[in-house]
């Protein structure tokens, strides 16, 4: 993985951004679903996205994490 961006897009569902790459296989989005449930919660709903790269939106700090249910 290039790099990747974790947004909770709303109260029950995280979506993990992976740039870098032009797909996954089963097993790696199934690696990074468990994963992110064992740290966060199996009640989030997580889907995976890949894409070539991240729109960090001008962001220069480019945060691992970004809640857009607050912002």
């Amino acid at each position: 993985l290039k790099e990747y961006r974790i947004r909770q897009t709303d109260v029950g569902t995280l979506v993990v951004e992976v740039g870098g790459r032009t797909d996954l296989n089963p097993d790696e989005q199934s690696t990074i679903v468990n994963l992110i449930k064992k740290q966060a919660g199996n009640e989030f709903q997580v889907k995976v996205k890949v894409v070539p790269e991240i729109d960090w939106r001008g962001s220069v700090k480019r945060l691992g994490f970004y809640n857009e249910v607050l912002s």
